[in-house]
């Protein structure tokens, strides 16, 4: 569910709420629902390991999906780069 642009903004300062949004559009976030909220973030010049996910944001749906960028052994954790998710009007 896309948040308006200044909900979007004031939610930045509130950390509770913050931990569910996800980038949508300039300038909004998105409440994420079901299986979205079980991946983690990570960056390389974070935490040293890549990404397995690309997080896509299919926009004239509202959805959001992941997708695996490299086969991913069973018990290992889905992560993705909440700086390089890629926006598609469908």
């Amino acid at each position: 569910m896309p948040l308006p642009e200044d909900e979007a903004l004031t939610s930045l300062n509130m950390p509770t709420l913050n931990r569910y949004l996800f980038p949508w559009v300039i300038g909004q976030r998105c409440i994420a629902s079901g299986n979205s909220l079980l991946y983690n973030f990570d960056r390389f010049d974070t935490t040293g390991r890549e990404p397995n996910t690309l997080c896509v944001l299919r926009q004239g749906l509202s959805a959001i999906e992941f997708r695996t960028l490299r086969d991913v052994v069973a018990g290992e954790e889905l992560t993705w780069d909440y700086a390089r998710a890629v926006s598609r009007s469908s």
